[in-house]
């Protein structure tokens, strides 16, 4: 059996989209490969996680490192590659080095850009024509970088993410061309990355979001609305923050003075202070929550207003998968099948937001149809080959 090194910013416990995208990844991995994992985490917060004592069993090795740095070195990093999107500590680097000096890989999975750093910091340890290696790319980061600063209002901190992250584009570029695999969640990441680096014949692979969940929310629940909503997500991430700040404004007010009935629940760690003004006996904003299955249970829709940021939103897999039904933009369908969301769930524009929801809500079989449907699409474990 080859063996994998897989090196990662998170990924338990599963709780972001990231670390659920991630641990699912290697679950799927883990049966073709010896895989060790080397991963920035708490090893008091993981070791409770049900999904890490599910998987660990099925790996080589974890090695979990707590994230901890100093502004020396985070300064000495800065000007070394121009960016702050790094994850990088010594004691990760050492780390990584033990595993490079202890075992001989056949890949290395570079998980997230964020960690090109550290696999940067020991290459020449690595025997390339031995050891490939992979990026999976998470995002396109360059154009979340120049999404978000054109979406800070704050002239001051627009232009402070422009100065600390001046090299990220060249910096991705760079990544993009010195490794032998390009991973991706869609295409239309993949082919904007190829393009950005002139690596048009670069090996790559659309991986899709996969992730074992139990369905916490069952037939019954569905066909009861409570006229609850429900939106998931970190609360600090800008299409995050702008996607809600938009629906709560165009639709769910409008939404309100035909059904005064409705509640939206917004769930996500770190909310933004322009989340925050929102909340109301109408709009909950609960902060970072120990887990969001109350939150599925008692909602009737999980609602992905989503117009902004790359990348495959992962909060629609978990969603679904758990069992509640999910309804969006097309805008955050990629990644997705577009037939996924036929019947309703995908709109068009703001009125149809609202008309859905109250249509969906009055003849709940359709909900239910939704879910057995799309779950038996997304709990099909894709294929996951690197020869």
């Amino acid at each position: 059996m080859k063996k994998l090194l897989f090196l990662t910013g998170n990924i338990f416990p599963c709780i972001a989209g990231d670390s659920i995208f991630s641990a699912g990844i290697v679950d799927i991995l883990s049966e073709l490969y010896s895989i060790d994992v080397l991963a920035f985490g708490e090893k008091e917060k993981i070791e409770k996680d049900e999904n890490y004592l599910r998987i660990k069993d099925k790996l080589s090795s974890i090695r979990i490192v707590k994230y901890s740095t100093t502004l020396k070195h985070d300064y000495l990093l800065y000007f070394k590659y121009g960016n702050r999107i790094h994850m990088d500590t010594k004691n990760m680097q050492d780390q990584f080095q033990y595993l490079l000096n202890s075992n001989n890989y056949d890949y290395i999975i570079i998980d997230h850009l964020r960690m090109y750093s550290i696999f940067k910091s020991a290459e020449y340890l690595i025997d390339r024509t031995q050891t490939k290696i992979i990026l999976l790319a998470h995002n396109v980061e360059y154009k979340n970088l120049i999404e978000n600063i054109k979406y800070v209002n704050n002239c001051k901190e627009k232009l402070k993410m422009g100065i600390f992250n001046f090299n990220l584009k060249s910096y991705e570029k760079k990544a993009i061309k010195n490794v032998d695999y390009l991973w991706g969640l869609c295409q239309e990441d993949v082919l904007e990355l190829k393009a950005l680096s002139n690596e048009n014949n670069k090996v790559s692979s659309i991986i899709r979001p996969y992730f074992a969940f139990p369905q916490i929310k069952n037939e019954e629940e569905l066909l009861q609305p409570t006229f609850n909503l429900l939106f998931l997500g970190s609360m600090s991430w800008y299409p995050n923050v702008q996607g809600v700040q938009y629906f709560i404004e165009n639709i769910f007010n409008k939404l309100l003075e035909l059904d005064n009935r409705y509640k939206l629940y917004i769930v996500g760690a770190n909310p933004d202070y322009r989340i925050r003004q929102y909340n109301s006996d109408r709009i909950i904003v609960t902060g970072s929550v120990k887990s969001v299955d109350e939150y599925i249970k008692k909602s009737d829709l999980v609602i992905v207003p989503n117009k902004l940021g790359s990348g495959v939103k992962i909060k629609v897999l978990e969603s679904i998968v758990k069992g509640i039904p999910v309804i969006l933009f097309k805008e955050s369908m990629v990644g997705y099948p577009n037939e996924l969301f036929a019947g309703g769930f995908c709109v068009e524009d703001d009125n149809e937001f609202i008309k859905n929801i109250i249509e969906l809500n009055s003849v709940p079989n359709r909900k239910v149809s939704f879910i057995k449907n799309a779950r038996k699409v997304l709990l099909h474990k894709p294929d996951i080959y690197i020869d």
